[in-house]
């Protein structure tokens, strides 16, 4: 994995729970359309804080299992945490980096992840290592965005919104990481055969005080990264971006278009 600018574990947890709220019906709709049902074998792949995961558990029922694998054990942690408080005993959690998914020995009917492959440097041969651990006529799912085209702006308009775009493509490609991510995905699994591609796109818009928090918990979260680690900003310039973004969340007129979330279902064949 390339460098996670993210924080996990408690650090992270409210971000990632308010991100849950703005995102997962969407989500929850695209894995149920595209096969997700009681019995099955899942996998979610950078499980983070478990909200997705519990929700999968839930769905497959007692009949069925869902394997949860992080490569964070804070994340894990809290993970087994949820578990337990919704007395969930189909589910099994895994301390893992995607790429090491070869050592559980296991196959699945659905694979899902969320925001986990764009920030991989090899995603797509991860992508197809995922790929030969599903069953016969098994599902990869992926939910990314793209950082060159994110589709981040508010009405009314605000400036801090073109330097919050800039600051994460920054970000990306000063990695090497790809900014075009969903793009090249889909032109990517085009070319193989034996696969059946569906995508479809999902931008929330965000106007409650708690929604549009979430862009100033996203600063708060990979500041570190961005002024020590990534030397993307100074201190003092991060620290402006979160005080404003701060202001804008309180204003009840600004509304925000976050970010375009892409939802791609690789079925094989």
């Amino acid at each position: 994995m390339s460098q996670y600018y993210l924080k996990t574990g408690e650090a992270d947890r409210l971000r990632l729970e308010r991100l849950g709220k703005i995102y997962n019906p969407f989500t929850q709709y695209f894995l149920q359309r595209h096969g997700l049902k009681p019995g099955m074998h899942v996998l979610e792949y950078g499980c983070g804080t478990g909200d997705m995961l519990c929700w999968l558990a839930q769905q497959v029922g007692p009949t069925g299992r869902v394997v949860g694998i992080d490569a964070a054990e804070d994340q894990i942690e809290i993970c087994r945490e949820k578990v337990k408080e919704k007395r969930l005993n189909n589910v099994e959690l895994h301390t893992l980096k995607i790429e090491d998914i070869a050592s559980l020995n296991q196959t699945f009917d659905i694979a899902f992840g969320r925001w986990v492959l764009l920030f991989l440097a090899n995603p797509t041969h991860v992508a197809e290592q995922i790929l030969n651990h599903l069953k016969p006529r098994g599902t990869l799912i992926i939910e990314t965005c793209e950082q060159a085209n994110s589709g981040i702006h508010s009405e009314p308009e605000h400036p801090v919104f073109l330097e919050w775009r800039n600051m994460v493509e920054r970000a990306f490609t000063s990695q090497g990481l790809s900014a075009h991510f969903a793009t090249d995905v889909i032109k990517h699994f085009k070319t193989l055969p034996g696969l059946t591609i569906h995508a479809e796109c999902h931008q929330p818009i965000l106007m409650t005080e708690e929604e549009k928090s979430v862009l100033r918990l996203g600063n708060l979260s990979n500041k570190d990264s961005l002024v020590n680690k990534l030397k993307l900003m100074t201190e003092a310039e991060a620290d402006q971006m979160i005080d404003t973004l701060a202001e804008l969340e309180k204003i009840q007129n600004t509304v925000i278009w976050f970010y375009n979330n892409t939802l791609i279902a690789l079925h094989k064949s």
